[in-house]
């Protein structure tokens, strides 16, 4: 996965309770729904929030293709929304 993804996919994901256009935002939900295996699998414990940023981090090569797939849009999604 390149390194910028890595970086991005983190602040996707926490970046996806904020309000946004409608295509961001059904991106995030996209995501939280095709995640939810993986956070359960993953991050059970962890609390919503930064602990759920840092779980998803540090299992980022165990994460679903589908999921990081997913995360993936959500990152495409605020970059061009942010031009």
């Amino acid at each position: 996965m390149p390194r910028r993804l890595l970086r991005l996919t983190p602040v996707a994901f926490a970046l996806a309770g904020l309000a946004q256009p409608a295509q961001a935002q059904n991106a995030a939900s996209t995501a939280r729904e095709t995640c939810r295996p993986d956070i359960q699998r993953l991050c059970s414990d962890a609390q919503p929030g930064q602990a759920l940023r840092s779980c998803l981090r540090q299992n980022i090569r165990n994460l679903s293709p589908a999921c990081r797939t997913a995360l993936s849009e959500v990152a495409s999604q605020r970059r061009n929304s942010a031009r």
